[in-house]
């Protein structure tokens, strides 16, 4: 009997897993020699770093309202309320690192068998790991973008700048607005679909892109798993 491989579930939680056969494996490499394949992601392959799901049970649309932080309308309407809720984003954030299915698809680009990674998670992983044609669906929520001038920064100099956190990155609690504002309240509906999808609704124009391509990002291998 040969090895059997486990993969993160999308449609689970977090902490369950799906078993692969050898034969899956084997169709798939099949597939990604033949080139011209691209990656698509979703939150099963960042929960496996840390990064909690949005609507499976424990996720962040079961605590918080997604109706007030995750659309640009609500953004217009109360924009300290979605920056309170990306203060969150980033606590949770803080210490998640890649994992191996990041760095593998990195690899994969390397080898020339992946043209690139299609993503809907938010969390910039797959470019940390060195992946660099990455197309992320729902932007990048460690970036902050004006909407009126452009400009860009990350959000954690957008944090400093307002107060929120420390120049070693902790966050100042009595600076930060209070939370209860945007937590989802009792006996409203949570989420209608199970999907797991790891980002809020994406953000409006202005759309800015890069002339040049995106730099090779110089990466370290995790360990090794026996």
């Amino acid at each position: 009997m040969g090895a059997k491989a486990t993969v993160s579930d999308d449609a689970k939680t977090a902490n369950s897993v799906q078993q692969v056969s050898d034969q899956e494996i084997e169709t798939a490499a099949r597939i990604i020699l033949r080139g011209k394949v691209a990656a698509f992601t979703g939150a099963g392959v960042s929960a496996e770093s840390g990064v909690p799901t949005y609507r499976d049970p424990g996720g962040l649309w079961r605590k918080y309202d997604m109706k007030k932080v995750s659309h640009i309308n609500g953004f217009l309407k109360d924009p300290v309320a979605c920056w309170r809720f990306e203060l969150e984003l980033y606590r949770v954030l803080q210490g998640v690192d890649p994992n191996h299915g990041h760095y593998a698809l990195a690899e994969l680009e390397d080898l020339g068998l992946l043209s690139g990674i299609v993503t809907q998670n938010v969390e910039g992983l797959h470019t940390r790991a060195g992946s660099r044609n990455v197309v992320e669906l729902h932007g990048n929520e460690t970036m902050a973008l004006c909407l009126r001038c452009a400009a860009r920064s990350s959000a954690t100099e957008a944090f400093r700048r307002v107060g929120w956190i420390r120049p070693d990155g902790k966050i100042i609690e009595e600076a930060a607005p209070d939370v209860s504002s945007i937590l989802r309240k009792e006996g409203n509906p949570g989420p209608s679909s199970s999907s797991s999808t790891s980002s809020p609704s994406p953000p409006p124009s202005p759309k800015v892109r890069s002339q040049t391509p995106p730099a090779k990002v110089p990466r370290s291998r995790p360990p090794s798993v026996e």
